[in-house]
């Protein structure tokens, strides 16, 4: 299981629904009017713009200590990491990205002063890179029929450092995913881009 798996779906199938964009832009998912007209024209827009893509690696957990889970390609210095992922055999690792095109249309909008547009485009591509990683995390699912996933973990949560997403970037290659980690920052380029991983525990019965 330690190959690279990759899902390109096209936009449409990870599109956000109206209402969760508008409840990620701070509204309350029912507006009408004006608002659900920029609405749509920022799904729209997001259809046309991204690039959706997402990656996957499943490894045995080799070891596991107090504050360390170990993979072959990857290692996970978290006491919080540790304790969840406690009596998992396998660790899935995901990367995805929707590109570069929305953020830089988010951009140019805000340059032009249609910031509603863009604020809705901007909410509008978070959930579409939600989407995309719970796509991707359906897709590792299958090939572990016999296993429990746990929760969903990114880095930043608890002790689990943002740094983490550096070594998640190497681990996939930059040249084949197209996204990057900022020296120091450790936040990703494309800006729409998302680390996680998660744990599986054999099922019992």
């Amino acid at each position: 299981m330690e190959d690279m798996r990759t899902v390109r779906p096209r936009p449409e199938e990870v599109i956000p629904s109206i209402q969760r964009v508008l409840r990620r832009a701070g509204g309350s998912g029912r507006e009408t009017g004006a608002l659900l007209l920029f609405a749509q024209k920022a799904i729209a827009t997001l259809a046309e713009l991204s690039k959706p893509a997402g990656f996957w690696i499943t490894s045995a957990i080799i070891s596991s200590y107090e504050t360390r889970i170990e993979t072959p390609g990857f290692t996970i210095e978290s006491r919080d990491m540790a304790r969840r992922l406690s009596g998992c055999e396998w660790l899935t690792t995901f990367l995805v990205t929707i590109g570069h095109g929305p953020e830089r249309e988010c951009e140019s909008l805000s340059g032009r002063g249609e910031h509603t547009l863009s604020l809705l485009l901007d909410a509008a591509a978070s959930e579409m890179t939600e989407e995309l990683l719970r796509l991707a995390h359906r897709k590792a699912a299958e090939t572990l029929v016999d296993f429990t996933g746990t929760a969903r973990y990114a880095p930043g949560y608890g002790d689990f450092s943002l740094s983490h997403q550096s070594d998640i970037v190497r681990l996939f290659g930059r040249d084949r995913t197209g996204v990057m980690a900022i020296e120091g920052s450790f936040m990703l380029i494309p800006r729409k881009s998302a680390t996680a991983i998660v744990g599986w525990k054999r099922r019992i019965g």
